[in-house]
């Protein structure tokens, strides 16, 4: 992993890490989260349109050949420590070190399901001719700062209705009041 920049989002109080790295140490990070349909509540599985598939099959020949896509952005949830203890220690080596150490079910595909399910669609074909893809992951300590840029980034794409919007922000609070409900009656 080649570590790009880092960059703070004050809007969010959270971090941009853009990396370079292998397509097949990418598919091994994400292997929980895109089972888990990108491993973030509203995130949209790997379309199956006609549409969808005509071009991701596009998308993989594109890739087989060698092609940069955009990057990949991956939201990693940090609840075992806060975003200050992290800023005063992210630098290449301890963002490798965080991010190998990382729970699975920590790190979020916010944006690039589809890239991925094309990665992974074509991962066979690449050999030793490794590839490199750019994945940009925003850590925060915070769900509801992934789940603002999760929306933020969809939003030019295929549009979302207003109530499936207030459905993905209201489901981890609504998680949470489950979860204290449940230990109030425990």
């Amino acid at each position: 992993m080649k570590f790009l920049n880092l960059l703070h989002d004050k809007r969010v109080d959270c971090y941009s890490v853009m990396v370079e790295m292998p397509v097949s140490d990418f598919l091994k990070l994400v292997e929980k989260s895109y089972e888990n349909r990108g491993g973030i509540e509203g995130q949209r599985s790997a379309l199956k349109t006609k549409t969808a598939l005509t071009i991701r099959k596009r998308m993989v020949e594109d890739v087989k050949k060698g092609t940069v896509l955009p990057a990949i952005v991956l939201g990693v949830h940090i609840d075992n420590c806060s975003l200050a203890d992290v800023k005063e220690k992210l630098n290449e080596t301890f963002f490798q070190c965080l991010i190998s150490e990382m729970d699975p079910k920590s790190i979020s595909i916010i944006d690039g399901m589809q890239r991925t399910t094309a990665l992974q669609e074509a991962k066979d074909s690449f050999g030793e001719n490794q590839l490199n893809i750019r994945v940009e992951f925003w850590i925060a300590d915070k769900l509801n700062s992934l789940i603002y840029r999760m929306l933020v980034l969809n939003t030019g794409q295929v549009p979302w209705e207003m109530a499936r919007q207030l459905e993905t922000i209201y489901s981890q609070l609504l998680k949470s009041i489950e979860v204290l409900l449940w230990l109030i009656a425990s």
